[in-house]
């Protein structure tokens, strides 16, 4: 499952509009946000995934699970997500067929390693189930063909950290 990440930059003061809507920028003080290779860009996407009706109660935290495979994906960009600074913009549960359908819009914080090359949409991979059958079934699928390089002993626990798509 793709979806495109539109976001805005910052630097210094200055935000940039270009695809973003306003607000969309955001600005960190101290030394704790800021990096000599890095940018910090906005990621505000939406996504989507399902869950067996179990499980539906702690929406919330799989989406913060599904977002963990963030951190692989940007990281072969020499990226990484703020995932504590998440802010979940909306949530909609749909019954449907003894699961739950979740969809969500949400923003994230990205110190972006690649300054001069800020792309203006990135595209992100999630795993359709947050499922455990469905987070192996999506491991099973991508570790031989989708994984760092070099990176051995991959499971459904350490796919999202290795996760190249």
């Amino acid at each position: 499952m793709r979806f495109a990440v539109v976001f805005g930059v910052v630097l210094a003061a200055c935000a940039s509009s270009g695809t973003t809507e306003d607000g969309d920028a955001w600005l960190v003080g101290g030394k704790g946000d800021s990096s000599i290779d890095a940018v910090v860009v906005n990621f505000r996407f939406k996504s989507e995934f399902d869950v067996p009706t179990s499980g539906s109660r702690m929406v919330e935290n799989q989406i913060e699970e599904q977002l963990l495979y963030t951190v692989g994906q940007l990281n072969g960009d020499r990226s990484v997500s703020r995932l504590d600074l998440l802010e979940i913009l909306d949530v909609t549960r749909t019954h449907v067929d003894g699961h739950v359908h979740v969809a969500y819009e949400a923003r994230v914080p990205v110190a972006w390693g690649r300054p001069k090359s800020v792309p203006t949409t990135y595209d992100l991979v999630f795993p359709r189930s947050m499922s455990l059958a469905g987070q192996e079934t999506f491991t099973a699928k991508y570790k031989g063909k989708c994984v760092e390089e070099g990176a051995h002993d991959v499971d459904v626990d350490s796919m999202w950290y290795d996760f190249r798509p």
